[in-house]
C-alpha cells in the first residue's frame, strides 16, 4: 500500500509539509525586532516542538494560540478609514481597509499556520476514528 492510499498517511505528509511552511513564517515575522514579545515567547514553543509532538492535544492548542496571536498582530496593522465620494450611488463613499507592510507578514504567518492548524485537527480526526473502529471491533 502506498503511502497516500492511507489517509492517516496522506494526512501526516500534509501536517508535515504544513509544518516546514508554518516554522519558515513564523521565523521571518518573530526573528525581527517589531515582532511582540509574547508572540516570541510562543513562536519559540513552536519552534521546540519535535514532529512526533505536533499531534499531541496541547501542541495542536498551542498552534491555534499562535495563529489568533499572530491575527491579533495583523488586526493591530490594519487602518481602516472612509473615503467620501461625491459620485457614489450608494450614499457619499465607502470604507477602505489597509493593511501595512508589518500587517501583511503577520497575516501571511497567520495563514501559514492556520492551513497547520487545519492539517494537525485532521489527523487528529484520523486517529480518533482509528481508536474508535478499533474499540467496536473489540
Amino acid at each position: 500500500m502506498s503511502v497516500f492510499e492511507d489517509p492517516l498517511h496522506k494526512a501526516l505528509y500534509t501536517a508535515l509539509n504544513a509544518t516546514d511552511t508554518a516554522k519558515n513564517a513564523v521565523f521571518d515575522i518573530t526573528s525581527g525586532s517589531d515582532c511582540p514579545e509574547m508572540l516570541h515567547a510562543v513562536a519559540e514553543r513552536f519552534f521546540e516542538s519535535e514532529d512526533s509532538e505536533l499531534i499531541a492535544l496541547n501542541v495542536i492548542e498551542d498552534v491555534g494560540l499562535l495563529m489568533r496571536m499572530l491575527h491579533d498582530a495583523a488586526a493591530a496593522e490594519t487602518q481602516s478609514g472612509y473615503v467620501a465620494d461625491e459620485h457614489c450611488m450608494s450614499g457619499g463613499g465607502y470604507e477602505v481597509t489597509h493593511l501595512s507592510d508589518l500587517g501583511q507578514q503577520f497575516e501571511t504567518a497567520r495563514a501559514s499556520v492556520a492551513a497547520l492548524y487545519s492539517a494537525l485537527y485532521e489527523v487528529n480526526l484520523h486517529l480518533r476514528a482509528e481508536r474508535l473502529s478499533v474499540s467496536l471491533r473489540a
